[in-house]
């Protein structure tokens, strides 16, 4: 019987929590119609403190943030939409505008020609994806590996073919891994604020080897106090106030 209540109250609270979401989801939008950019922010953020993973949530955010002028918000929310929306036309051209209208251009790593190749085959697929195309490939050369013991009359053939699924299932594994490592250990983040020093030594005393303008991505290797180290570049690299930059 205890278990059952218990069961009742979850359910209800659930519902509950479910309601006050919409209900702060239709207001922040009426207030964004209305053009109360700042309203609606205000009540778009309380549903991101609340923990809710939501493509439209962060779009909206991007957009209300690009209406008031915020590049740096809006390129962060829009890249936190982009990555639980995927290809949206609406979300890739709203953020494109945003990214004409900065200060600074977006600092470009120069790759190898072998790297460059590398890294489009290997963003083809999340590592989620890798995994599941692994397990396609492997299970397939066990398929055909069996045909190729049981089946005489075409072990050749077969046989070739399971070379090259063996060969596309290394690849598959280090591009997987690879995708996976890079998804662990490389966080992006956004520069929130209009100007942001990089300084050569996490301190406010450092001195500045760069400045980064709002809306400007880098990746963040690590943190220590109240600073960030940041790679742009190979050749570009440093720490920044925490409070400068926002993780995507």
């Amino acid at each position: 019987m205890r278990k059952f209540f218990f069961l009742i109250f979850f359910l209800s609270a659930t519902f509950v929590f479910a309601n006050e979401v919409s209900d702060t989801f239709f207001l922040a939008n009426q207030k964004y119609s209305e053009g109360n950019y700042e309203e609606a922010i205000t009540f778009y953020e309380k549903l991101v403190e609340s923990g809710i993973p939501s493509g439209p949530l962060y779009y909206n955010l991007g957009n209300s943030y690009m209406k008031l002028g915020r590049l740096g918000k809006s390129i962060l929310n829009y890249e936190r939409a982009k990555r639980l929306m995927g290809l949206d036309e609406d979300l890739l051209a709203n953020l494109s505008y945003v990214e004409s209208q900065l200060e600074q251009a977006q600092p470009k790593e120069e790759h190898r020609f072998y790297e460059i190749a590398f890294f489009w085959v290997r963003n083809q697929f999340t590592a989620e994806g890798w995994i599941i195309f692994l397990a396609v490939v492997f299970n397939l050369l066990f398929v055909v590996l069996t045909l190729a013991t049981f089946v005489k009359k075409i072990q050749k053939p077969l046989i070739s073919f399971a070379w090259l699924l063996a060969i596309v299932t290394a690849f598959s594994f280090l591009f997987g891994f690879s995708k996976m490592s890079a998804t662990e250990k490389e966080k992006e983040g956004v520069i929130v604020e209009t100007t942001a020093d990089v300084r050569y030594s996490p301190s406010t005393t450092g001195a500045v080897a760069f400045q980064l303008k709002e809306g400007i991505r880098a990746q963040i290797l690590r943190k220590e106090g109240d600073f960030c180290y940041i790679r742009l570049t190979r050749d570009k690299t440093g720490w920044v106030a925490a409070a400068m930059i926002e993780e995507i």
